[in-house]
């Protein structure tokens, strides 16, 4: 009896084991790709993503407030109400903005790349997406540069199924690392690391997709 329980708590630990490790590899956190705005109108279905995959995607963003993933799911947890209609997602980036910081001295030069979360209305006669239904959560990504943070407001508006607004005005300051636990949401500025008040806007139009 006794060498029952040993090998019954064995399995056990065994069975425990194998259950943490197949929680951790699918806890496991793959960033979502982003693509070019510009080939938004030609993205196929497979290469967007869920409104779940999107959701944990934001939640991983330390650039994103817990107040737009709440708008982010007030706004889309409904499916499409059509049956031959599904909205997809997908994060695109826009043209960057770029500046150098005492230029004829031969320094650094910083990149801020918006970047946007759209919602896309794909139907069972388009293999490309129809039209854009949503804008959720922009920031700037500015690792293409030299390390520096955003902070600022961004401003955006989907005027129409194929145009889209994103306007941009805040401040650059540079990092002496990469910010990680720190985002342009907590991170506390100083005025020695001050570059530059930037302001600039981003327009994207899509003659392929629907109004």
């Amino acid at each position: 009896m006794k060498k029952i329980i040993i090998a019954l708590s064995a399995l056990l630990l065994v069975v425990m084991f194998f259950g943490t490790y197949a929680n951790s590899v699918e806890e496991k956190y793959v960033p979502l790709k982003c693509v070019d705005i510009n080939e938004l109108s030609t993205l196929p279905y497979e290469d967007t993503y869920s409104f779940q995959e999107v959701l944990t995607d934001m939640q991983h963003n330390n650039l994103i407030s817990k107040e737009k993933i709440n708008q982010f799911k007030a706004d889309n947890s409904q499916p499409s109400s059509q049956s031959n209609q599904d909205i997809r997602y997908a994060i695109c980036y826009m043209e960057a903005y770029t500046f150098n910081k005492d230029k004829f001295l031969g320094s650094n030069t910083y990149e801020l790349q918006p970047r946007i979360y759209l919602g896309l209305l794909y139907d069972d006669s388009t293999f490309a997406p129809a039209k854009i239904v949503s804008l959720d959560s922009p920031f700037i990504f500015t690792k293409t540069g030299d390390q520096c943070i955003f902070i600022g407001d961004i401003f955006y508006k989907l005027e129409s199924g194929n145009r889209i607004f994103v306007g941009i005005h805040g401040d650059v300051y540079k990092t002496a690392k990469e910010v990680k636990k720190s985002s342009s949401i907590s991170y506390s500025t100083r005025a020695k690391d001050y570059l530059k008040n930037i302001a600039f806007d981003r327009n994207y139009y899509s003659a392929e997709l629907k109004p």
